[in-house]
C-alpha cells in the first residue's frame, strides 16, 4: 500500500474512534431541566378496599373447664315422726339410702329414710327450721305449697298452712307410699298445771286415742335446695349411722363451664350474653354466660331478679385482685344449650367466646384505616370511581372490632357493598 493511503486511512480512523467517544462521552452529560425531571418522584397511586356488607361481632376470648358447680354441704337437721308405737325418736339413725352419689336428686323425691321416715326434697332457699302444722305463716310455708304446687299436687301459695296444704301433703306422701305425720289434737276443756281434770271431760286412756289433729311436715322430713334437679356429689350418711349434721354435698346436675376473663373484659359484658364453647377436637356449642362475679362474693346471675345474686367461691362469684387491689380477672359461668353434650368432655378446657357486641343485622363495613376526619368532626371516606375519580361520602361511624368499622352514609351520600375506600398511596405502580 503507498504511503499516502496509509496516512489517509489512520486519519479516517481517527476521527472515527473520536466522533464514537465524544458520542459516548454526550450521552452522559444531562442538562438541569433534564437533572430535575429525572429526580421528580413517581406518581402517587391509591391503595383501596372493598366495602362489605355483613353482621359486624365484637368478642372477647377466654378459656374455661368444663364440670359441675361448686358443691355445697347437705345436712339434716329436726326431727322425724315416730315410727308406728315408737313413743319418739330420741337418737334418728339412717335406715335406707335411696339415692347414690353421682345421681341426680329431683324434686319431690325420696333422699334417704331416717328411723323409718323419709327425708324428702323440694326446691327453696328457706330452710327447713321448724315443724309445718295447721295454721302456720311464713316463706317456708310459701316455698312448700310452690313446691307441692310444681311437683302436681297444687295447693294456693298462701303463706299459711291450711287444710287444702294438709290434703297436699297427705296426697304426695302416699304417691311415695309413706303415711303422712299427724298431730294430736289440742284438748280445749284439759286442766291447766296443778288443776283437776274437767268432770265432763272423760278421762284419758291408753285405749281411747286421740283424734289426729291434722297432717304435719316434721322438721326432720324435708329437705329445701336452691337448685334442683341437682346432683349428689357425696354423701357421707351410711346405713345404721346417726343422721345429724352434715351427711353429704350437692351440687348443680348439669354439666357447665368455669372461667375467668380479664376485669376489663368483663365489663363490656353482663350475664345472659350470647357465648360459644369449642372443644379441643374443634366441635361448637351455642351458650350463654350465665352468672359473672362483680367482686368479692356476689355476681350477676342471668334470670335472677333481685339482679345480684350471691354465689359460692368457684361458681362464678369470685375475682382475683392485682398488686393495687384492683380485680385483675373475673370468675363466670357458662352454660350450653345442651349440657348432655359436654358429658365427654367432663374436666377438660375449652375455648370461650363471648359476644359482647353486634351490629343490628348486616350492615357496611370498612376498614379504621379508610376513615377520615375532617375539622368540623365529621367522618368521611374516599370511594374510588377509577380513571383517577373520586369523591368523599360522609359517614356516621358504628361498631368497631379489630381494625373494622361499621359505616352508614350520611344522607345523600353513595357508599355500597363493593365501591372501593381508599386507604392509603403508594408511589409509583398502580392500584
Amino acid at each position: 500500500m503507498a504511503p499516502t493511503k496509509k496516512v489517509l486511512l489512520c486519519v479516517v480512523s481517527g476521527v472515527v474512534v473520536v466522533g464514537v467517544v465524544g458520542w459516548a462521552v454526550g450521552s452522559q452529560v444531562q442538562s438541569p431541566a433534564d437533572a430535575a425531571a429525572a429526580h421528580r418522584p413517581p406518581v402517587a397511586s391509591l391503595i383501596t378496599a372493598g366495602v362489605e356488607k355483613r353482621v359486624l361481632t365484637s368478642t372477647v376470648v377466654t378459656q374455661g373447664t368444663v364440670g359441675y358447680a361448686a358443691a355445697r354441704p347437705l345436712n339434716f337437721a329436726g326431727t322425724v315422726e315416730p315410727s308406728q308405737g315408737a313413743a319418739s325418736v330420741t337418737q334418728p339413725l339412717v335406715t335406707k339410702v335411696a339415692v347414690r352419689a353421682g345421681r341426680e336428686i329431683n324434686e319431690g323425691s325420696v333422699l334417704l329414710e331416717v328411723s323409718g321416715r323419709p327425708v324428702l326434697v323440694l326446691k327453696g332457699s328457706v330452710p327447713m327450721y321448724r315443724t309445718l302444722s295447721r295454721g302456720a305463716t311464713g316463706d317456708d310455708v310459701r316455698q312448700l305449697q310452690q313446691g307441692l304446687r310444681d311437683i302436681g299436687f297444687p295447693a294456693p301459695v298462701t303463706g299459711t298452712y291450711d287444710a287444702a296444704t294438709e290434703h297436699a301433703v297427705s296426697r304426695w306422701y302416699a304417691s311415695r307410699h309413706y303415711a303422712p305425720a299427724t298431730a294430736l289434737p289440742e284438748q280445749p276443756d284439759s286442766p291447766g298445771k296443778g288443776q283437776p281434770p274437767s268432770p265432763t271431760a272423760p278421762p284419758r286412756t291408753a285405749a281411747t286415742p286421740a283424734a289426729p289433729a291434722g297432717v304435719t311436715v316434721p322438721s326432720g322430713e324435708l329437705i329445701f335446695l336452691r337448685d334442683l334437679p341437682a346432683r349428689l356429689t357425696s354423701l357421707s350418711a351410711s346405713v345404721g349411722a346417726p343422721a345429724t349434721g352434715k351427711i353429704g354435698s350437692v351440687s348443680g346436675s348439669a354439666l357447665q363451664v368455669q372461667g375467668e376473663v380479664r376485669a376489663s373484659d368483663a365489663q363490656l359484658f353482663k350475664a345472659g350474653a350470647t357465648a360459644t364453647v369449642q372443644t379441643m377436637d374443634g366441635k361448637q356449642f351455642p351458650a350463654s354466660v350465665t352468672a359473672l362475679a362483680t367482686g368479692g362474693s356476689s355476681s350477676r346471675e342471668a334470670g335472677s331478679s333481685g339482679g345480684n345474686k350471691s354465689a359460692s367461691a368457684g361458681d362464678a362469684g369470685s375475682s382475683t385482685s392485682g398488686d393495687d387491689g384492683t380485680p385483675a380477672t373475673t370468675s363466670m359461668r357458662v352454660t350450653v344449650r345442651n349440657p348432655h353434650a359436654l358429658a365427654p368432655y367432663n374436666g377438660q378446657a375449652v375455648k370461650v367466646t363471648v359476644q359482647v357486641g353486634s351490629t343490628n343485622g348486616k350492615a357496611l363495613v370498612v376498614p379504621a384505616s379508610a376513615l377520615s376526619t375532617r375539622a368540623d368532626g365529621r367522618a368521611w371516606v374516599r370511594v374510588d370511581h377509577g380513571k383517577g375519580k373520586t369523591a368523599d361520602v360522609a359517614v356516621t361511624p358504628g361498631l368497631s372490632v379489630s381494625g373494622e368499622v361499621q359505616v352508614t352514609p350520611a344522607q345523600g351520600g353513595a357508599l355500597n357493598s363493593g365501591d372501593q375506600v381508599v386507604i392509603g398511596t403508594r408511589q409509583g405502580g398502580s392500584s
